[in-house]
């Protein structure tokens, strides 16, 4: 999918001058909600800057550079934050002291920084520093689901809003609209593929895996994107002795068992008997990439089915429950308020302590007992 599919002439447009200009340095805000798949859209207008073969006002595609954009593989884009859990000062002092470095392959290098409404006073005055003045070839993208953020770094950036694309726009009908809780991407995806996105009645355990199996796939991708880092500018030998390449290949043999087959006949069989996943890297991103719907279809379907039911489970299955949410995202804040906006989402006119049930869910922000927390969640999802 290209930046021109998008629809939203006046925000191309925009991107595509800007792009044009080619400066010497810049700093930008793109501003969006939790429709809006904004990493999405910085590494667009990155490949708007950096292509090889720019003409027409947009970037070919097939060039080494947006092929490397598109698998995350790119050594002068640097995506901080991705997980967003916060940028630590220690990240920040990191981007300032490799700053001056020349860029690897490209003319320019890019900075994008996840959930900056999230800074805190010290990581802000850090990056205001050299955001106000960014070394010569050096981009920053900064994106953020709030405009409420600290006003001097606001007035140093231009800044782009972005909307997500309503049902008329993305031309599909409501019901697939509000299952893919208006993710352009993933709607986008869908209407090539058309997968089927009913389901039949599902066991607790396979609610569960499906939703493991999701959180496992995420955990992957950000994984590959440090382990193509390393391959960069470490030896192999280094490369295969780090912790996160032993996670690394567990996991993607887990899946490897999972999803067998694939539609557009992958050769999965290849991937399975070649233990040796360094040297495959491009192999494991294209698996990846074929294998996400299908993923993203069966968590969406499992926390449907986990909404709807609640109420009838017997009480050793809604202890389960508890049990299982908090083994899969005690260690991810993140994660786990957008599994139960999806929950309070599937019943939101039907549970009788809404509020209630809201409070608690933002209440993941403020360091409480994860347990506790999701002990009193499902205490009032009824």
């Amino acid at each position: 999918m290209s930046i021109k599919d998008l629809k939203d002439t006046f925000l191309i447009d925009r991107l595509i001058n800007e792009a044009a200009k080619d400066k010497e340095s810049a700093s930008y805000l793109f501003y969006g909600d939790k429709r809006v798949d904004l990493l999405f859209y910085a590494l667009e207008f990155s490949k708007l800057f950096l292509c090889e073969n720019f003409k027409d006002n947009d970037y070919c595609g097939v060039c080494n550079v947006c092929k490397s954009v598109d698998n995350y593989s790119y050594p002068d884009i640097e995506i901080i934050n991705k997980d967003e859990q916060g940028v630590k000062i220690d990240d920040v002092r990191e981007i300032i002291l490799n700053a001056i470095e020349s860029p690897y392959k490209a003319k320019k290098k890019v900075y994008i920084l996840n959930g900056v409404e999230k800074l805190r006073k010290e990581s802000a005055n850090a990056l205001l520093k050299i955001i106000e003045e960014p070394p010569k070839n050096l981009y920053f993208i900064l994106l953020s689901k709030s405009l409420n953020i600290i006003p001097t770094i606001k007035s140093r950036v231009m800044t782009f809003v972005i909307k997500p694309l309503d049902i008329e726009a993305l031309e599909v009908e409501k019901e697939i609209y509000y299952f893919f809780d208006g993710n352009v991407k993933d709607i986008e995806m869908w209407k090539k593929k058309k997968h089927d996105l009913s389901c039949g009645q599902l066991s607790l355990k396979e609610i569960f895996r499906n939703i493991e199996v999701y959180y496992i796939y995420n955990e992957l991708t950000e994984l590959l994107m440090r382990v193509q880092a390393e391959k960069l500018f470490n030896d192999k030998k280094e490369f295969m002795s780090k912790p996160d390449f032993k996670i690394f290949k567990d996991y993607i043999k887990e899946l490897l068992e999972i999803y067998e087959d694939t539609e557009d006949s992958f050769d999965v069989e290849k991937l399975k008997n070649n233990d040796d996943f360094a040297l495959h890297l491009q192999a494991v991103n294209l698996y990846l990439k074929e294998i996400y719907l299908d993923i993203k279809i069966k968590y969406i379907q499992s926390i449907m089915m986990l909404g709807k039911n609640y109420k009838y489970y017997k009480s050793s299955e809604k202890i389960e429950v508890n049990q299982r949410v908090n083994d899969i995202f005690t260690k991810n804040k993140k994660d786990l308020k957008n599994f139960l906006d999806r929950l309070i989402f599937i019943k939101k006119n039907k549970i009788k302590n809404l509020k209630k049930i809201i409070e608690i869910k933002n209440s993941i922000d403020n360091n409480v007992n994860i347990r506790a927390l999701i002990s009193n969640f499902f205490m009032f999802y009824e």
